[in-house]
C-alpha cells in the first residue's frame, strides 16, 4: 500500500496574479438574490407557533465559474475582436429616452414647488380662519353686551312708574263701595 503525507496548502501571492475588481467578472459570474414578503403565518411543524411579517432573502442563483472569458479572440481573417460581455447590460437609454426624462424631472421639480407654495398659502389661509373665528367670537360677545347695555339704558329712561297714592276720590269711592258690599253681606 502507498501511503501519501498530506502537504498543507499555502497561498503565495505574487505580482500581477490577484484579479482587480473589474477582471473579477471576466472569471466568475455575481449571484442573484430575490427578496420577498411574507406575511403573518401558523408555523406548519407547531400550530401553538406564529411567525410575524417579514422579509425573505433567497439565493436565486449562485455564482458560478464563467467559462467563457472576454478575452480577445484571433481570428485568421482579421484584428483581434472582442467577444461581447454577457455581464455587462448595454445601456437602454436612448437619446429620446433621456431627454423625456430629463423633461419628466424639471415637470416633477415644478409640481414640487408649485405643491410647496400651495402648503405656504394653506398655512396662512389656516391662519385667517383661526383669526376670523376668534373676530367672530368677539363680536357676538359685544354684541350681547351692546344688548345688556341697550335694556339698562332703556329701563333708565323709562324706570317703573311707582304706585301713586290713592287720591281722595278713589279713597272715598273704594271706602264707599267697602261699606255696601258689608251691608251686602249682613243682609
Amino acid at each position: 500500500m502507498i501511503q501519501t503525507a498530506a502537504v498543507p496548502m499555502r497561498v503565495v501571492h505574487t505580482t500581477g496574479t490577484e484579479l482587480q475588481g473589474s477582471d473579477r467578472t471576466a472569471v466568475r459570474n455575481n449571484e442573484t438574490v430575490g427578496e420577498y414578503s411574507a406575511g403573518p403565518y401558523v408555523d406548519p411543524q407547531n400550530p401553538n407557533v406564529r411567525h410575524d411579517a417579514h422579509d425573505i432573502q433567497v439565493v436565486e442563483k449562485s455564482p458560478t465559474w464563467n467559462l467563457r472569458p472576454n478575452t480577445p479572440q484571433m481570428t485568421a481573417q482579421g484584428p483581434q475582436e472582442k467577444a461581447p460581455d454577457s455581464t455587462v447590460a448595454e445601456n437602454p437609454m436612448t437619446a429620446e429616452f433621456e431627454q423625456q426624462l430629463e423633461r419628466q424631472k424639471a415637470y416633477a421639480a415644478a409640481q414640487g414647488e408649485q405643491l410647496e407654495a400651495m402648503a405656504q398659502k394653506m398655512e396662512i389661509t389656516n391662519e385667517l380662519l383661526k383669526q376670523a373665528k376668534v373676530e367672530a367670537e368677539e363680536k357676538q360677545q359685544i354684541k350681547g353686551e351692546l344688548e345688556t347695555l341697550r335694556r339698562q339704558i332703556a329701563e333708565l329712561k323709562n324706570p317703573p312708574q311707582p304706585k301713586a297714592e290713592r287720591t281722595w276720590k278713589e279713597w272715598f269711592g273704594s271706602f264707599f263701595s267697602s261699606k255696601n258690599k258689608t251691608k251686602e253681606n249682613i243682609q
